[in-house]
C-alpha cells in the first residue's frame, strides 16, 4: 500500500500539512507525490523530500494559470487520473488540502478487501454529465439523482479496476473540460461501465471542513474542500486545526475496540424497544464485558446507541479522561462524546435523538 498525492509550487505548504498530518501515524508508508514542474523550487522540493516522500515530476506543457479551477479545464483535471491509472499495486490518494488525525489501518484493510474505496458528494450524477461529456454518457432520469462519489480521497487495487481508470483517462485526453474536471469523469466512467455508483464508505475517511468552520471529532480525515474555498484561507484553516490537534492523545473509535467486533453482530431492533425483556439479558452482558474498555486511552463514543451498551465505570472513566483533554481542542469546536441521562438506565432511541435535537438546537 502507498499514499498518492499530486502538487505544485503554490501547494507545498499543504502538501506539507499533509504529510505531517500523515506521518504522525505513519512513519515508514511509502509516500509518492506528483509535482507539476513549472515555477518547482529546489527548497520546495527538500521540504517534501524531508519527510520521507518520493517525488515525480510532471511536465505541465504549458497550461499554467488554471492550476485551482472548479471549472474542470485545470491540469489537474487529467494528471489526477493519469497519477492513478499508471499504479500497479493498491494506493490510497489523498488531495493536498487534507489532514490524517487517525491511524489510516482500518482504511488500508478496506482498500485490500474491497479493492474500491470513496465516500459520498453531495453532487448528483446527473449534474457531472455536463457539456461534450453528454454525448459519450448517457444518464436516464432515474439515475440522474445518485450521489456521486468525491475524489479527494480514493483507494483502489488497480488490478480489480483498471478499466474504470483507464476509460477516465481516455475521456480526459479527449475533452477539454466537464463538471468538476477529474471528479466527474471519473464518476461517469464507473457509472458507464457498471450503470450505477460504487457503495460508498464511511464520511469519517472524508470529512468536510464545514463552513462554520465546525469538525466531527470521529473523522479520520478531513478534507479542506468546498466551493469558492482556497489559497490563504484554506492553507490558515489547515495550519490551525493541525496546530490544536492532540498529537499526544490518540481517540479510539468504539466501533474499532476488539471488545465491539466480538460483540457483533448486535440485534439493533432493540433500540426502539430496549426494555423489552427479551434484550435485557444481552444488555446487561454487553455493559459487564464493556469493563475492559477502562484501560483503553482517548476511546471516543461515537453516538448514544453505542453509549448504551456501556458499563457505568467506563463512562465515568471517559468523563475523567476528557475533562482531561478538552482544553486541547479550543477552537476547534467539536460534537462530545455521549453520555445517558439517568446514570445509564434504559432509554428508549426516540428519546435519545431528541436529547441530541435539543442540544443542537440550543
Amino acid at each position: 500500500m502507498r499514499v498518492l498525492t499530486v502538487t505544485s509550487d503554490n501547494y507545498v505548504d499543504n502538501t506539507c500539512l499533509l504529510l505531517s498530518s500523515l506521518r504522525r501515524w505513519h512513519p515508514d508508508l511509502p509516500v509518492v507525490i506528483y509535482t507539476l514542474d513549472t515555477g518547482w523550487k529546489v527548497e520546495d522540493e527538500a521540504r517534501l523530500t524531508a519527510f520521507g516522500a518520493q517525488l515525480k515530476r510532471f511536465e505541465e506543457h504549458g497550461q499554467t494559470g488554471n492550476r485551482t479551477s472548479w471549472s474542470g479545464g485545470g491540469i489537474f483535471n487529467a494528471y489526477k487520473l493519469h497519477v492513478m491509472h499508471e499504479q500497479t499495486e493498491p494506493f490510497l490518494f489523498l488531495d493536498s488540502d487534507i489532514l490524517v488525525l487517525r491511524p489510516l489501518n482500518r482504511l488500508f484493510d478496506q482498500i485490500h478487501q474491497q479493492g474500491w474505496m470513496t465516500s459520498h458528494d453531495g453532487v448528483l450524477l446527473g449534474d457531472y454529465a455536463q457539456g461534450p461529456i453528454a454525448t459519450i454518457v448517457k444518464v436516464p432520469e432515474q439515475d440522474a439523482r445518485q450521489r456521486g462519489f468525491n475524489t479527494g480521497v480514493v483507494g483502489c487495487d488497480p488490478s480489480r479496476h483498471r478499466e474504470v481508470l483507464s476509460l477516465s483517462c481516455e475521456w480526459a485526453g479527449q475533452i477539454s473540460e466537464n463538471f468538476l474536471g477529474d471528479q466527474g469523469l471519473l464518476n461517469l466512467a464507473w457509472y458507464h461501465l457498471h450503470r450505477n455508483v460504487p457503495a460508498n464508505a464511511d464520511n469519517r475517511y472524508n470529512g468536510g471542513w464545514r463552513e462554520d468552520d465546525r469538525i466531527e471529532l470521529r473523522n479520520t480525515i478531513i478534507h479542506f474542500a468546498r466551493r469558492n474555498y482556497g489559497g490563504a484561507s484554506k492553507l490558515r484553516d489547515q495550519r490551525r486545526v493541525w496546530e490544536q490537534w492532540p498529537k499526544d492523545v490518540v481517540l479510539t473509535d468504539l466501533i474499532d475496540t476488539d471488545f465491539w467486533r466480538e460483540s457483533l453482530p448486535h440485534p439493533w431492533p432493540w433500540l426502539n424497544q430496549c426494555n423489552q425483556r427479551k434484550y435485557r439479558g444481552f444488555v446487561a452482558n454487553m455493559r459487564e464485558a464493556s469493563r475492559s474498555l477502562l484501560g483503553t486511552p482517548g476511546l471516543f463514543i461515537d453516538d448514544a446507541d453505542q453509549a448504551f451498551l456501556l458499563d457505568s465505570q467506563v463512562l465515568a472513566e471517559q468523563d475523567r479522561w476528557w475533562a482531561q483533554h478538552a482544553p486541547a481542542f479550543r477552537n476547534v469546536p467539536h460534537k462530545p462524546t455521549y453520555h445517558l441521562p439517568g446514570n445509564g438506565r434504559p432509554a428508549s432511541r426516540l428519546k435519545h435523538r431528541f436529547e441530541r435535537l435539543r442540544r443542537w438546537v440550543g
